[in-house]
């Protein structure tokens, strides 16, 4: 009875944490007096030993996150004060139509056929002579070309019309196509002097050693004013010309 409450209280006295298995280290042969007089380590062996997972903190290292932009990562996400050492990169701003302004496009000039003048009813023709045409300058310091290309013409009639035109109209060529209708030609509803305008929109090209490259935006250029005097014309039947008869209708 004795060796009985001896044994007992021995093993009472084994750590067992409220029933969970004997810890590993407990359960090894040969390690720590339990198992050297009572034989713990062959009764827990049997028992599965839960593995141990490490406990991973996941932080933010110190080594750059090169998903941002080749910042640290909470740099990138603001939520703090980006280092000295991240530096933002920098892109150049692209030329643009107004970085142009000592190129000047040759605007050209407003054609009136015929001759200034026009006929009630009766379309006059009008033609602008800006064309694409290249320059040579400076720009930032460095050698450079500019294309320019006229892409609209906008006409202004003198009498409340005005029309936008994709080119600039053709010359009347022979005796024979004086006072036919064209693309860029008006006929007046009254008589009188008008003042005719056009204006020019014009794109740019940069010229380099790679090739045209386009500019963005567009200028508008106006060419000089023309004045049109527009006249009122009767036709009448006579017998031959008012020499002959001076008398007849539409020769008095």
């Amino acid at each position: 009875m004795r060796a009985l409450i001896v044994v007992a209280l021995l093993v009472a006295l084994v750590p067992t944490q409220s029933g969970l298995p004997v810890a590993a280290a407990s359960c090894q042969q040969g390690v720590g007096w339990g198992d050297q007089f009572l034989g713990v380590a062959s009764q827990c062996a049997t028992q599965a030993v839960p593995a141990q997972t490490p406990s991973v903190a996941i932080t933010e290292s110190a080594t750059p996150d090169l998903r941002s932009n080749q910042r640290p990562l909470r740099c990138a996400r603001r939520e703090s004060p980006c280092s000295s050492q991240s530096e933002a990169v920098t892109t150049p701003a692209p030329i643009t139509i107004s970085d142009l302004v000592g190129f000047t496009p040759a605007v050209g000039e407003l054609v009136v056929q015929p001759e200034g003048w026009g006929v009630l009813g009766i379309p006059t023709n009008f033609v602008a002579t800006a064309t694409e045409h290249v320059q040579d300058g400076t720009l930032l310091g460095q050698p450079v070309q500019v294309r320019w290309r006229p892409t609209a013409f906008t006409f202004d009639y003198g009498d409340g019309t005005i029309v936008t035109m994709p080119d600039g109209g053709a010359r009347w060529s022979s005796a024979s196509d004086d006072w036919a209708e064209t693309s860029t030609s008006h006929a007046y509803g009254a008589r009188g002097q008008y003042t005719a305008s056009v204006a020019v929109t014009f794109e740019a090209d940069l010229g380099s050693a790679a090739g045209w490259t386009p500019v963005p935006g567009s200028l508008d250029l106006a060419a000089p004013a023309e004045g049109v005097q527009v006249f009122e014309v009767q036709t009448v039947l006579t017998r031959g010309d008012c020499l002959a008869y001076p008398d007849d209708p539409g020769c008095s």
